[in-house]
């Protein structure tokens, strides 16, 4: 079965890209404090650093962590100018591996976020099976998700992901409710129906 459409394709990019913070947002998200400054300078490369820190404060704006790859020169300029890099020193296609996955446990500590993984999903979908069940659109689903998520202080995954789990949970419920109604059916009924 393939994904609800929940967002539009430009909805879509729009969530799973870092967006252009308002002024007064990136200088509250990119100020540093004494803890962020030792985590960062414990980290021995210049792309290492601009790459923590650039997850770090797009973390804190969106609660969520975006492909490397889709952050914009001047984001990455930004950040660089801020530690006292050389933005020219900084190519984040250096920054992959395992590293980014380090510095995203590291920065969830930071924050006290905790990490999307199978025990949210089973009480997240506890909690869409209520929604599901008043008829809330996927869309709707989607919003009160985001908001679960961040009153739980649990990292929000990406679109793709998210739309794989309500589309699953959709799936499910109906699965549920034939079940009941292939049950709830007497041996006449299941009779005439076979017609």
């Amino acid at each position: 079965m393939s994904n609800l459409s929940i967002l539009t394709s430009s909805e879509q990019q729009a969530f799973d890209y870092p967006p252009i913070l308002p002024a007064e947002i990136q200088s509250v998200c990119f100020s540093i404090n004494s803890s962020l400054e030792k985590e960062i300078g414990a980290l021995k490369t210049a792309v290492n650093k601009v790459g923590f820190f650039l997850q770090y404060a797009y973390f804190k704006a969106c609660k969520r962590f975006f492909t490397i790859s889709r952050f914009t020169q001047n984001q990455i300029r930004y950040a660089a100018t801020l530690l006292n890099i050389n933005p020219a020193e900084v190519d984040l296609a250096s920054y992959k591996k395992k590293m980014p996955i380090e510095h995203q446990k590291k920065i969830l500590k930071l924050l006290d976020y905790k990490s999307f993984n199978h025990r949210v999903t089973a009480w997240l979908k506890e909690a869409m099976f209520c929604w599901i069940e008043q008829q809330l659109e996927p869309k709707q689903i989607f919003i009160q998700v985001l908001s679960l998520l961040q009153q739980q202080k649990v990292e929000v995954p990406s679109y793709h992901r998210l739309a794989e789990l309500i589309t699953s949970t959709f799936a499910e419920f109906e699965d549920s409710l034939l079940s009941k109604m292939r049950d709830s059916l007497s041996l006449e009924d299941k009779k005439f129906l076979a017609q």
